[in-house]
């Protein structure tokens, strides 16, 4: 019993430990077939990727070739360029969801 009480100890600490991080930034590469369907043959290059595991969102830049951004959360993604915003909430009736265009960015909710 006591390896096990010391495993719960070790992980608790952990998730302490996880729970203090504040962001994570790494330059990377993405790529594969599935960007190339996506308009993007050569994927993502020598992007940002940023990520805050306290309000689960993720952040590339650049994201395509307009130099636009794209957002990660788990309820909404969205594609954000300084003049437009590119949003797809989640799943809505029958796992579909809805993807909206917007000139202004604060339009979108």
């Amino acid at each position: 019993m006591i390896p096990l009480l010391k495993l719960r100890d070790r992980s608790a600490r952990g998730l302490e430990r996880w729970r203090q991080l504040h962001g994570i930034d790494a330059k990377l590469t993405i790529g594969g077939g599935l960007w190339q369907l996506k308009g993007l043959p050569q994927g993502l290059v020598d992007v940002a990727l940023h990520v805050e595991p306290a309000d689960r969102l993720v952040t590339i830049t650049p994201f395509g070739p307009e130099g636009a951004a794209g957002y990660f959360t788990p309820d909404r993604v969205w594609i954000q360029k300084r003049e437009e915003m590119w949003c797809r909430n989640g799943p809505g009736r029958a796992g579909h969801s809805t993807v909206t265009r917007s000139r202004r960015p604060g339009q979108i909710a």
